[in-house]
């Protein structure tokens, strides 16, 4: 246990620390108390030093602004001062043109275009005179690519001759590879300088030349059009035959590779200078078109399925041109032409069955030899050029209105078509109006002048079997309706039946009742009495005079159709060869008379012979 000594002792030792420790924080505070107010004094002068130094720090930056500024001027005066430089050498290259490198040329017109548009930017006063030469020199040097552009689209514009590649199945050429080159680079030069009114120079040039090349090209195909119109003479027109089909094959192939062409040279806009360098060529082509509908008009029964043909090339046309633009002055040409092309070949077919009417209602006399009709022949065969163009045809029908004379194309009275109506059906249905409108006509005329004989019901059955035997044989049996044939086959055997009737009278001279005594033996004479020899004799004198007549109205008549004629002989025989072999047989061994060779005209195998060579 610590004693009081020891504890005192330890505080007298910590009195003595803490008065160490206090005189040091004396001191500590003496210290800090010295140490603030330096840091005082030292941050008053800072400030002031600050305050000095602040606005020579402004004035340096303000300094190096302006040094930077005066050599960004200098740096840019001496970027004017070059192009003002460029004046006297660019007028130099100018002046001797392009002079076989065109690039240099290019490039040098270019540098003149970029300091106009720097100089005009600047607004110097001091430039307005370089501005002025500048211009100067850019007019002068455009001038002289206007020229080389227009040199070499002449150079490459030499009308040709269409028919050399139609013929050989050949593209239409297009502007060499070099020069093609060189007119492009010109345009994209124009393009890359931003120089519309250059652009718009050179686009009229194009339009001139190559408008004019192609105008000139196809003008003999114009020609040939016509031509070949005019001199077919009086002949039904065979498809294809007109120069027109090759005039739109030529003028579709060189506007195809007009097209190559401006797509590079023009590639901006390139449609409308396409349409514009070849309206003049469709102008020719429309005209052409029109001198075409006015021949067809004039020879309507021989031409008119020009106007299908027609119609057809035009669609080509018009099928390019659309892929161009829809609207404008050469597609509202072509759209005329079609509506006036489409009207003639509507006109054509009302016009068919008003010429089997008019032209059948005018016949004041038939053929002596019961031979087909001639409007016959001709409509059967306006139907067959007409179905070749079914397509076309079936068009130009479907866009009719309900007139009087094609009311029977509708039903219900209907004004127009349904855009349901079959097309195939209204197409037969026209087909077949035709041909029962002929035959209706012509048995009708022909009842009139003929009256009841032979030579009216042959002539009937020559005139309806020739149209029958034109439509099964032809392509026209798919352009008829079935009830159509159905008709004419009754109608076939109703004039047979009444052909035959015209060999009744003379067969009914072959049937008799005459009572022979003792019966009819072939070992002796039949015995008759005198009222029945005189009988016979009578009926034999007749026969032989309306046979002689029926075989020389039939040998004077002409059939072509040969089943036909093969037709009318066996039905001939068939009524009379049984009745005369019958007849004859009966009373040639009789005593009807002691002269029967001035009665038995004909023996039996004569008969068969004439009837086999009837219509010879």
């Amino acid at each position: 246990m610590l004693n009081s000594t020891s504890i005192w002792l330890d505080i007298d030792d910590d009195k003595a620390d803490l008065g160490v420790l206090d005189e040091t924080l004396r001191k500590t505070n003496e210290l800090t108390d010295k140490m603030s107010t330096i840091l005082s004094t030292l941050n008053y002068r800072l400030e002031k030093v600050e305050h000095t130094l602040k606005p020579i720090y402004k004035t340096t930056r303000t300094l190096i602004k302006t040094s930077e500024n005066i050599q960004g001027t200098i740096a840019a005066i001496d970027r004017t001062r070059k192009y003002f430089s460029i004046i006297p050498e660019a007028e130099e290259i100018i002046k001797k043109g392009p002079d076989g490198n065109l690039t240099f040329f290019l490039n040098t017109l270019r540098k003149v275009k970029n300091t106009l548009v720097i100089l005009r930017v600047s607004n110097f006063r001091s430039s307005e005179k370089s501005m002025l030469k500048l211009t100067q020199i850019w007019k002068g040097g455009c001038l002289q690519l206007y020229e080389i552009f227009q040199k070499i689209l002449l150079d490459h514009s030499i009308p040709l001759e269409p028919l050399y590649y139609t013929t050989k199945g050949l593209e239409f050429p297009v502007i060499p590879k070099e020069p093609h080159s060189n007119i492009v680079l010109l345009s994209s030069f124009f393009y890359s300088t931003n120089s519309p009114e250059s652009i718009k120079e050179i686009e009229r040039i194009y339009h001139e030349i190559r408008a004019e090349y192609l105008s000139e090209s196809l003008k003999l195909l114009s020609k040939g059009s016509l031509s070949t119109a005019l001199k077919r003479g009086n002949n039904m027109y065979e498809k294809n035959s007109n120069g027109i089909i090759i005039y739109t094959q030529a003028l579709l192939g060189m506007f195809k590779s007009e097209s190559l062409i401006i797509r590079d040279v023009f590639p901006k806009g390139y449609e409308n200078i396409l349409l514009t360098s070849i309206y003049p060529a469709i102008i020719t082509y429309s005209d052409t078109v029109q001198k075409l509908n006015q021949h067809i008009h004039q020879n309507m029964s021989t031409d008119f399925v020009l106007s299908y043909e027609i119609i057809e090339e035009i669609s080509k046309i018009i099928g390019f041109v659309v892929s161009f633009g829809n609207e404008g002055p050469i597609i509202n040409e072509l759209n005329k032409c079609m509506k006036m092309m489409e009207n003639t070949g509507i006109y054509s077919l009302s016009d068919m069955i008003e010429k089997i009417k008019k032209k059948i209602s005018s016949i004041t006399s038939m053929p002596t030899d019961g031979n087909i009709f001639e409007i016959t022949i001709e409509s059967i065969s306006r139907l067959l050029y007409m179905n070749a163009y079914e397509e076309t045809v079936t068009n130009l029908i479907m866009s009719m209105k309900n007139e009087e004379w094609n009311s029977f194309l509708f039903t219900n009275n209907k004004k127009t078509f349904d855009s349901n109506t079959d097309r195939k059906t209204v197409y037969k249905n026209f087909f077949s109006e035709v041909v029962d409108i002929l035959y209706s006509q012509i048995d009708q005329k022909a009842r009139i002048l003929l009256k009841k004989n032979s030579h009216l019901s042959l002539f009937l059955l020559n005139n309806l079997s020739y149209i029958e035997k034109n439509i099964k044989n032809t392509d026209l049996s798919s352009a008829i309706s079935l009830n159509i044939f159905e008709k004419i086959a009754k109608i076939k055997n109703r004039y047979i039946d009444e052909y035959l009737e015209t060999w009744k009278g003379c067969a009914e001279n072959l049937l008799d009742v005459t009572y022979v005594r003792g019966g009819i033996t072939n070992s002796a004479k039949l015995t008759l009495g005198p009222k029945e020899r005189d009988v016979i004799k009578e009926k034999f004198k007749n026969f032989n005079n309306e046979f002689d007549e029926l075989l020389k109205l039939n040998k004077a008549a002409v059939i072509n159709d040969i089943e036909l004629k093969s037709i009318l002989i066996g039905e001939v025989k068939r009524i009379v060869v049984p009745l005369y072999t019958r007849f004859y047989d009966k009373y040639f061994n009789s005593d009807f008379s002691k002269h029967q060779e001035k009665y038995i005209k004909y023996d039996k195998n004569t008969i068969d012979i004439n009837l086999t060579y009837l219509f010879n």
